[in-house]
């Protein structure tokens, strides 16, 4: 959807309606809430929606990322699942966006990766 230049809003819609809050329990919650209540599920069916909301609640791909790291366990599938969307809609840190990643990469490596 964030390919297909999908709006932010359009996203978190589809997210609810195939994630109902009625069904799925932290679907919905705002982070505040997620973060006082968010309990890891080894299904990661609850770790969708959460993920969701990371996303949702940000104008950035680095705000995202602050909001991912908020919370004390599941992190890395809250990244997995919604990294490569919110790099769609926000850009991501790349080269276009700043200064990230000249900053941690030699040249070598910023080669292989533009």
């Amino acid at each position: 959807m964030a390919r297909h230049e999908k709006t932010k809003q359009e996203i978190y819609d589809y997210v609810l309606s195939e994630y109902p809050p009625e069904v799925y329990k932290y679907s919905g919650k705002t982070i505040a809430e997620l973060c006082q209540t968010y309990k890891e599920d080894v299904s990661c069916m609850s770790s969708i929606s959460a993920a969701a909301r990371c996303f949702y609640e940000n104008d950035s791909y680095m705000g995202f990322l602050r909001n991912i790291y908020r919370f004390t366990n599941d992190s890395d599938t809250f990244g997995a699942m919604y990294g490569s969307v919110a790099e769609e809609c926000f850009g991501g840190t790349g080269p276009k966006n700043g200064k990230l990643l000249e900053y941690y990469l030699d040249d070598r490596l910023m080669e292989i990766i533009l």
